[in-house]
Order: structure tokens, then C-alpha cells, then sequence
């Protein structure tokens, strides 16, 4: 049951900050490289396919290691949660670690 709350965290933080997030820069690449998207609906390539699972890895590793670091200092536990997409693994497994890290600087 101590997984709960702290997947339901994951979840929440993925979706209102990690997904906004890799969306910006994904669409500011797109720009830089001169692919800027019209209103209109646009295939994605496969290469961008790629590159926003790798945005999206990226963001998912900081904003969840920031999160888990704060929820460890805040409560003083390590936090265990669960993700179900494969790209989300990074994510959690620094939000895990860094709750840890957290944990152990509120005892001190």
C-alpha cells in the first residue's frame, strides 16, 4: 500500500509537467531545424518519434528527481512507486534514488 500514493505522484507529475514539458522542447527543435508546425495535422517521422521519447526520458529523469529529492527531505521516507510505460522507468528509478538521497539528509 506505500506504493500508492507515490505512483499516483509519479502519474500526476508526468502528466501536468514532464509531458508540457517534452512538448515545448520537442516543438522548439522542430523550429530551430526549420519544421515549424502549421495548424494543420502533420505526420511525425519516425526520427521525431525518437527524439521526443528522448525528451521526454530526459525531462521525465530531472522533474522526477527533483521531486522525489524534495519528498524525501519533506518526509523523511523513501518513496517506492511504480511506472507502466517502459520510457517512464528512468523517471521513476530517480525519483526512487533521489527520495532516498532525501531521506537520508532529513535525518541529519
Amino acid at each position: 500500500m506505500d506504493f500508492i500514493l507515490p505512483t499516483l505522484g509519479l502519474w500526476i507529475i508526468s502528466a501536468l509537467v514532464v509531458t508540457p514539458l517534452t512538448k515545448l522542447s520537442v516543438n522548439a527543435r522542430r523550429r530551430r531545424e526549420g519544421l515549424v508546425a502549421t495548424g494543420a495535422a502533420q505526420p511525425v517521422p519516425e526520427d521525431w518519434e525518437s527524439v521526443a521519447k528522448t525528451h521526454y526520458i530526459a525531462w521525465d529523469v530531472l522533474v522526477l528527481g527533483v521531486f522525489g529529492l524534495t519528498a524525501g527531505l519533506m518526509f523523511g521516507s523513501p518513496f517506492i512507486g511504480i511506472s507502466t510505460k517502459l520510457k517512464g522507468w528512468p523517471g521513476m528509478i530517480a525519483f526512487i534514488g533521489a527520495s532516498f538521497v532525501g531521506s537520508a539528509l532529513h535525518g541529519r
